[in-house]
């Protein structure tokens, strides 16, 4: 925790935690049990999901946006940290953070790099990186400077290497340099 510095992010923390006790109270709907012998167990599975994505969209949206919109402007790396692991201790935000996201415009891309940046490698590194060449992608497509948006925002990303595999900062670091 940072004692006495933390008070201007207090709204992102908030904000985090107020998310994350939300999408537990449907957690119950993503735990139901599916029989995979059942013909139409995959249907079942999606539903839960549409469901629980229905349910659930306008708080992880309000919370992405607030999120991209005012962790870039926090100047102080240890409170930049405090967020980051607040986020990594969630169950299911830190999983759904970035599911509504799009890289067609260059604010889109921007925010979308933000959430992923927050996201810190998610819960298995190779699915974020995939996710992340996915949007950078879809951001070339649509003729983004993406070296530029990268570079701008390499300073937000997180040096840990979580899994083994590197850190956000250095798998941001090598798609700038491809």
């Amino acid at each position: 925790m940072l004692p006495g510095q933390h008070e201007p992010y207090q709204r992102l923390i908030n904000s985090i935690q107020q998310t994350e006790a939300r999408l537990n109270e449907d957690a119950p709907i993503l735990d139901e049990k599916i029989d995979i012998n059942s013909p139409d167990w995959e249907q079942l599975a999606m539903r839960k999901m549409e469901i629980f994505g229905e349910r659930n969209k306008p708080h992880i949206l309000n919370c992405a946006n607030l999120l991209a919109k005012e962790f870039p402007l926090i100047g102080n790396k240890q409170a930049r940290d405090y967020i980051l692991q607040e986020i990594r201790q969630t169950t299911i935000l830190k999983n759904h953070l970035t599911i509504y996201t799009h890289c067609n415009t260059e604010v889109n891309f921007s925010k979308t790099v933000t959430l992923f940046i927050l996201t810190d490698l998610g819960v298995d590194s190779r699915d974020w990186i995939l996710a992340l060449k996915d949007c950078t992608k879809e951001a070339f497509q649509n003729n983004i400077d993406v070296k530029k948006i990268l570079s701008t925002l390499l300073f937000l990303a997180n040096d840990a290497d979580h899994h083994g595999m590197g850190s956000a900062k250095d798998f941001i670091r090598d798609m700038i340099r491809e």
